[in-house]
């Protein structure tokens, strides 16, 4: 299985995307100011122009894995129908911990991709709807042997 993040908008303090699963549109993203980092970056050249929290993933083709089960998001009720083994990019150069997750504002993204609807300027809508339908196409790839890979655009 192929998402696809196309970033369309840029602000002070967020990125807008495009989630398409497969090349068909299925949600809008959120996460941190894109900086122009680029997946054939060091992990040092990521570090050097990255701010924790504030800063987008580097563009890149990434594995996604639903083995991990996240510490921080585990405790939440939000998570518990997936056991806290959220969406996570692996090898991301210079990060840790990538999730694809629940939130509606750019303070939510910790650094992460935020999924739902963006039908207001600088926030996200429907989120947790969005985040449980993601969940399950997600999860009936894994349970059918498939790869699921993340392709993050500018």
């Amino acid at each position: 299985m192929e998402l696809r993040i196309e970033r369309i908008s840029v602000q002070t303090d967020y990125t807008i995307g495009r989630l398409l699963v497969d090349g068909v549109y299925f949600c809008d993203t959120m996460e941190p100011t894109d900086r122009g980092l680029v997946g054939t970056m060091t992990a040092a050249e990521v570090r050097a122009v990255k701010r924790k929290g504030l800063t987008a993933i580097p563009v890149g083709r990434y594995r996604v894995t639903l083995a991990v089960k996240s510490p921080k998001m585990s405790a939440k009720v939000t998570y518990r129908f997936c056991d806290g083994r959220l969406p996570r990019l692996v090898n991301v150069p210079g990060y840790e911990g990538i999730l694809i997750h629940i939130g509606n504002f750019p303070r939510d993204t910790q650094g992460c991709i935020l999924v739902g609807r963006n039908v207001e300027r600088g926030k996200l809508l429907y989120s947790t709807q969005m985040f449980r339908r993601l969940y399950e196409v997600l999860q009936a790839a894994v349970g059918r042997g498939e790869d699921v890979w993340a392709e993050v655009r500018r």
